[in-house]
């Protein structure tokens, strides 16, 4: 089963893995991501979903901006 949830610090090792998997890119995420998460979990018009499954494993993520 997959669950959705509010992404948090913990999830940005999984979402580097997905990331990865879907661009093929290994750039990884930004040295400043820890930075750049604080930001976003600290104003209300962002979220970052993950959906992650029985082994809460990273398979998803969806980012909303409410303007």
């Amino acid at each position: 089963m997959i669950e959705t949830r509010e992404a948090e610090l913990e999830d940005m090792e999984g979402l580097e893995r997905l990331y990865l998997q879907l661009s093929g890119n290994d750039h990884g995420l930004s040295s400043r991501h820890k930075d750049i998460f604080a930001q976003m979990k600290s104003d209300d018009a962002y979220h970052l979903l993950v959906a992650v499954n029985e082994d809460n494993y990273v398979v998803g993520s969806l980012l909303g901006i409410i303007c």
